[in-house]
């Protein structure tokens, strides 16, 4: 496995995606793309292709709802830029983001430094919404890369894991000293109770889903997916690039300090949503409180080698949780992502 030195990654601000060698072709978004976005496919579920007409009209109306989010964007005043992102070696996702991420930081700090001036308070940190939302961080990357390597194991049954426990277990359990996961993301619904999903779709949640890239490849893969987020032009973004799958895609908004959803989910997904220490009192009654309790759910969280990356581990299981690790390689950057896999600790159910 290899060790991540998390001095050498730069501050959360600085970490700017340049994707290099990611793009395949890059055009400005001012007007609508006239090309068609690939219609929805559910693999495995064996429907009927759609006529010809059918597919026609639904394109005509994925262009419309595209014009008219470009259109509501472009009137908030931000600039950004359509390409197309390969994941996995063969998925191709057409992908709509901002500009220069650095520009929208800057009229963020500008506005508040304004209104520090006027009113002579500075803003909370609660107040203050840096917009880390729109960057395309390497850990969407590495989530995603994962989503598309384990697409085709999803419904594999696979034996109990360390995180079931007989009566009478102790803590939460790490396995981080096992030698390095498969990349699939089956041990995420099957490996903490030792019962398999039969369902072709699953509910997942991106909780803190920024501009939307991991939650639009798992609706791109034919699943169920619902964008969280507490900035709503990070939702408005997330919406347009799913817009393709838009019959399976929901999205609200959601601050995980104080907010709760009506929903469970079978995988709750998070890119980057390590990096403050202070979140994690929060984040974790919110995983437990929208994790499906009668099915073998779980949380996939990608971390690009913080030092709190580290501390989270053995904070995890101390409550209950466990926790696999394991690693993925994103083209944006030499240090691969790792990926925590956890889920509460359930008692086995025949006691043994």
């Amino acid at each position: 496995m290899t060790n991540v030195d998390a001095s050498a990654l730069t501050p959360v601000v600085g970490e700017r995606v340049r994707a290099r060698g990611l793009a395949v072709k890059r055009e400005d978004v001012k007007h609508e793309d006239p090309s068609p976005l690939p219609s929805p496919r559910v693999r495995g579920e064996g429907v009927t292709a759609p006529s010809p007409h059918r597919e026609l009209d639904r394109l005509r109306e994925t262009a419309r709802l595209r014009r008219q989010l470009t259109a509501r964007l472009a009137r908030l005043g931000y600039e950004f830029e359509r390409r197309d992102v390969r994941v996995g070696g063969h998925l191709v996702v057409p992908f709509t983001q901002i500009r220069d991420p650095d520009r929208v930081l800057d009229s963020v700090v500008e506005e508040a430094d304004r209104r520090e001036r006027v009113t002579g308070r500075k803003q909370s940190d609660d107040e203050l919404h840096l917009p880390y939302w729109a960057e395309l961080w390497d850990s969407a990357l590495g989530v995603a890369e994962h989503l598309v390597a384990s697409d085709h194991e999803l419904r594999k049954r696979r034996p109990p894991s360390p995180c079931t426990q007989g009566e009478g277990g102790g803590e939460g359990t790490s396995a981080t000293q096992q030698p390095a996961l498969s990349p699939s993301l089956s041990p995420t619904l099957s490996q903490c109770t030792g019962r398999g999903r039969q369902e072709a779709r699953l509910a997942i949640l991106d909780l803190g889903c920024g501009v939307g890239f991991a939650g639009t490849v798992a609706a791109m893969l034919g699943h169920r997916v619902t964008f969280a987020d507490i900035e709503t032009p990070a939702l408005l973004f997330a919406r347009l690039n799913s817009i393709a799958w838009r019959e399976r895609v929901s999205a609200r908004r959601v601050d995980w300090k104080r907010d709760r959803l009506n929903e469970r989910f079978d995988v709750i997904l998070g890119a980057d949503v390590l990096y403050d220490r202070s979140q994690w009192e929060h984040l974790e009654p919110f995983w437990r409180a929208h994790l499906r309790d009668d099915t073998d759910a779980c949380v996939l969280l990608g971390e690009p080698g913080r030092q709190t990356g580290d501390l989270f581990e053995s904070w995890i299981t101390a409550r209950g949780w466990c926790l696999s690790r394991s690693e993925v390689r994103v083209i944006t950057r030499e240090l691969p992502i790792r990926l925590f896999r956890i889920a509460p600790l359930r008692l086995d159910p025949t006691g043994d």
